[in-house]
């Protein structure tokens, strides 16, 4: 047939055979639309929606209900495209279920699901030996059986492709689930949403070729996860990936912003509450480390913060402590890797508040990070001059050694000054209080007489407190100055 379409082949108890196709091209540029391939039984090799040989493969279907099948293709296209092809697997075994095989063109628009039955080997929303641009696959229910799971996997570029977790597998263990990954190509705009728990690696977006990149991929996680969890991991460079890890959820296993060679604009956000048991490390790059971010808020790490792991040629990576009243206080075990450390006071802090970061070390040297403070929300309102922010704290009544130390006395660590709204003007004196924290004074809670507009003013305001993952963004160099030289 030169254009196969509509049709519907369904294999029933007692069939057995190697090839079973819904619909098939003969002809070298002919297109298979909307064909649909079901297995309620039986036994079947190869299990596939529609074929073409150059012509475009379109919303065909392979749907298996039972049986056994080793692989089950919505369709497959030796030379053409694949768009809008879908894999569904609700009973039954498959060794390997995917939305689309291209052998030579680009996958488009794929789609796996996975609701019951098993997959042993691997579910993909598309495997292209072309692009694999939003493809997808849906975990809703059903036995992995140390299955992997991606998005897609390309040879070319791996674009906006996604994988979704929304009910917990019968069988809750994944060798790895990937937004998408390229063997030749870079891995971009991937994402993995985590919204029911779930046992394996997850990886937003990842890249074998040795000259590419893993660029902004996201993993959001909304549910328990067993498992280490990259943004994004390349051989080159990682760049500008995001690790979201929701309110409450804990993370049994370490979790990376980004991994390769060159590690930059990595972000990790550990929400209100929520547990990695492992290390949180924004930036695991080999060769160079530079702005990347943790932002932690009421957060619990049982192993080490890491900003950068490369050492001297690490640049800029920032550790952010954020208020919130239910959860004021992050602990870690200690960080490092840190140029930037940030605390963000919120809109209900207190004098004597609790400390915003406390660690699970007795000695800490922070001498040569730059430390800030910043004011989020609408209205700090209950802050006044002579107030005492407790920002952070070491073990055992430990030692804290900065800058000042080497100065005497032994007063301020360094003066900071916030925007906040339109025109509120913060100032803080951070200082050392006895020998195992860092405190901050408000100096000034006042309104600024800078005569700027409104528009730049809140861009002012709004600058370090929003923008973190922005290199440009204010720096607050530790310095030593005595109570005599602010008279």
């Amino acid at each position: 047939m030169g254009r196969p379409r509509k049709n519907n082949l369904t294999l029933q108890t007692g069939a057995a055979v190697t090839n079973a196709v819904a619909g098939d091209t003969q002809t070298a540029s002919g297109t298979a639309e909307e064909n649909t391939l079901t297995i309620e039984d039986g036994t079947a090799t190869n299990a596939i929606g529609a074929k073409t040989k150059a012509g475009r493969a379109y919303k065909n279907k392979a749907i298996l209900l039972g049986g056994s099948v080793t692989n089950l293709v919505g369709a497959e296209s030796t030379h053409g495209a694949a768009e809008e092809n879908t894999a569904a697997v609700t009973g039954g075994t498959v060794t390997t279920a995917m939305g689309a095989h291209t052998l030579a063109g680009d996958a488009t628009g794929n789609h796996a699901v996975i609701s019951g039955g098993a997959v042993t080997g691997s579910l993909k929303g598309a495997q292209s030996a072309g692009k694999a641009v939003k493809n997808t696959v849906e975990v809703k229910g059903g036995n992995l059986s140390g299955a992997s799971v991606m998005g897609a996997e390309a040879v070319g570029d791996a674009e906006k492709n996604s994988v979704t977790i929304t009910v917990t597998p019968t069988s809750n263990a994944a060798t790895v689930i990937t937004g998408a990954h390229s063997t030749g190509g870079s891995a971009v705009n991937n994402t993995v949403d985590v919204n029911a728990a779930v046992t394996g690696k997850i990886i937003g977006g990842s890249t074998d070729s040795a000259g590419l990149d893993a660029i902004d991929n996201i993993v959001n996680v909304k549910a328990d996860v067993t498992g280490d969890v990259y943004g994004g991991h390349a051989v080159r460079a990682s760049l500008r990936n995001i690790v979201n890890i929701a309110d409450g959820v804990t993370v049994t296993g370490n979790v990376y912003g980004g991994s390769c060679i060159t590690a930059e604009g990595n972000i990790v956000n550990v929400g209100r509450g929520a547990t990695v048991t492992g290390n949180v490390v924004a930036g695991n790059a080999t060769g160079r480390n530079d702005n990347n971010i943790i932002n932690l808020t009421g957060a619990n790490v049982g192993g080490n913060v890491i900003g950068g792991v490369g050492g001297a040629n690490d640049h800029d990576n920032t550790l952010a402590a954020c208020y919130e009243t239910a959860h004021p206080t992050s602990h870690v075990s200690d960080f490092s890797g840190i140029k930037n450390l940030h605390f963000y006071l919120g809109e209900d802090i207190q004098n004597e508040n609790p400390t915003l970061l406390k660690l699970g070390v007795t000695s800490k040297d922070i001498r040569g990070i730059d430390v800030g403070v910043g004011v989020k929300g609408r209205m700090a309102r209950n802050l006044k001059v002579n107030d005492v922010i407790s920002l952070m704290k070491v073990a055992g009544n430990g030692t804290l050694t900065t800058d000042a130390d080497s100065v005497s006395p032994q007063v301020l660590v360094n003066h900071a000054e916030a925007m906040q709204g339109v025109s509120l003007l913060y100032g803080f004196d951070i200082m050392k209080r006895g020998t195992d924290e860092l405190i901050a004074t408000v100096t000034k809670a006042a309104i600024s007489d800078q005569t700027k507009s409104f528009a730049e003013t809140r861009a002012a305001a709004t600058d370090f407190i929003n923008r973190g993952a922005n290199p440009r963004r204010p720096r607050y160099r530790l310095r030593q100055e005595s109570s005599g030289d602010r008279g």
